[in-house]
C-alpha cells in the first residue's frame, strides 16, 4: 500500500471537448476504487487524449509520463514553472516502462 494506507491508480482520458487530461482514482481494497482528482490536463495543442500515463518520484520531484494524441506542442508545465521537454517515441514501444 502507498500514501496514507492507499494504492492510487492514474488513467489517461480525454475530456467532452476533446482535450488530453489524466484522472488519479485510490482504493484501498484494490477492488473499490474511489475517484480522486483530474490532477493535469485541459491544455491546449497538448493532444486530444492523453495514454499510457506512468508517474514516479525523481528525487524530490513528482514526475508524470504520459503519451499525447495528437499533440501539436511537445512540452508541459509542471511544478511551478519548470519546463519537461516530451521527446520523440524511440524503440520498439510507445509506454514508460516504470514499474515492469
Amino acid at each position: 500500500m502507498g500514501k496514507n494506507g492507499a494504492c492510487y491508480m492514474v488513467f489517461g482520458a480525454r475530456t467532452k471537448d476533446y482535450k488530453g487530461c489524466i484522472l488519479l482514482y485510490k482504493s484501498k481494497d484494490l477492488h473499490n476504487w474511489e475517484f480522486v482528482s483530474v490532477p493535469a490536463g485541459e491544455l491546449d495543442n497538448m493532444g486530444y487524449m492523453w495514454e499510457c500515463p506512468d508517474t514516479f518520484k525523481l528525487g524530490n520531484k513528482d514526475v508524470l509520463l504520459l503519451s499525447p494524441s495528437a499533440a501539436l506542442k511537445l512540452s508541459y508545465k509542471i511544478d511551478k514553472g519548470n519546463i519537461v521537454t516530451i521527446l520523440p517515441d524511440r524503440g520498439d514501444r510507445y509506454f514508460s516502462k516504470n514499474i515492469y
